[in-house]
């Protein structure tokens, strides 16, 4: 479950943001409930987060993050290295977006 909060806080989402879009990729009938994903992730839970969801969930934070490690113990990554060099070239167009952004603001009360 840790590999999840990561996830999900890594992708600057909240639980029910991350809901939302697993709905969304899912269908017209919303399946999931934020009730149920807590309790998925809750450690005191008896039940598991179902597998049948996990690549919904991959996409609604953005990342492969959680294949990764799951597959850790065989040493497999879930993409192969062009698309690893693909995912951290997105994570820099990420990062650089935020300085960008983060200067112009900066920018913005120097005149005020």
């Amino acid at each position: 479950m840790n590999s999840i909060n990561s996830a999900i806080d890594k992708a600057g989402l909240t639980r029910e943001d991350v809901v939302k879009r697993m709905n969304k990729t899912l269908g017209d009938k919303p399946l999931i409930t934020i009730n149920r994903f807590n309790k998925w992730l809750a450690p005191s839970s008896e039940r598991d987060f179902p597998m049948m969801f996990l690549p919904a969930l991959c996409w609604a934070v953005s990342s492969v993050s959680i294949i990764d490690v799951l597959l850790s113990p065989i040493q497999f990554k879930a993409a192969d290295p062009q698309g690893q060099n693909l995912q951290l070239a997105a994570q820099h167009l990420k990062l650089a977006k935020e300085l960008r952004e983060k200067a112009e603001a900066l920018m913005a009360l120097k005149y005020l």
